[in-house]
């Protein structure tokens, strides 16, 4: 809903969410309670630091869940979660500001969550969207879930204008990181098949427009 999505991950007794949007991480929480009953939401990762992904953390701090995060987004993640109720909350489910809250830090620019079954790899790259940004993926299912890096509608087509200099970048990390991506899943669009993202990345990048 709202043009924002998260990645849900469930282990054999807990959940691992990526990504909070401030517009449906309280509707993620009450539909995780659906798909992986008796499983509670341990760990929540934003993708980074702009709004759209990361003040949705405080409906999961609220559900006791602990954020994971890179070491430059802590002091933020902090304004943010103690800050008064505000806009950028919605005004139908606001959370109340606390003081009190787990987090972890990745080091070494990865995190990978495991119950010995399933594994969720956390991967942070220097992205030219955002300092710090964080990508998940899951070897197993071949599922690589971003946020920001594709400029793909939410068709999930590839269409003129489609491509861009941080969708670029994200094709040379998946070469570097040896990745055979058969999902693109994402935030804001997710693509119809890896087939498409490869037609993106031969699109011509379309110069912004000048006012």
């Amino acid at each position: 809903g709202s043009g924002s999505k998260s990645l849900v991950v469930a282990f054999n007794d807990h959940v691992v969410v990526v990504d909070a949007p401030s517009s449906t991480s309280s509707e993620v929480i009450a539909t995780v309670a659906t798909l992986a009953p008796g499983k509670p939401i341990r760990y929540v990762v934003p993708t980074h630091h702009h709004d759209d992904h990361l003040v949705g953390l405080r409906y999961h701090i609220a559900n006791g869940t602990t954020v994971v995060t890179t070491a430059g987004n802590l002091d933020y993640l902090g304004r943010i979660v103690t800050a008064p109720t505000s806009s950028l909350m919605l005004a139908r489910n606001q959370v109340a500001p606390t003081s009190t809250y787990r987090v972890e830090t990745i080091v070494g620019g990865k995190r990978v969550f495991t119950d010995g079954t399933r594994s969720l790899e956390i991967h942070q790259i220097a992205s030219p969207h955002a300092q710090e940004m964080l990508v998940a993926w899951i070897p197993a299912e071949g599922t690589l879930f971003q946020a920001d890096l594709s400029e793909a509608p939410q068709s999930g087509a590839a269409l003129p204008g489609a491509n861009a200099p941080t969708t670029m970048h994200l094709a040379d990390v998946i070469r570097e990181k040896g990745w055979n991506v058969r999902v693109f899943a994402g935030s804001h669009a997710s693509l119809r098949g890896p087939e498409v993202f490869a037609e993106i990345t031969r699109l011509p990048i379309i110069p912004p427009a000048v006012f």
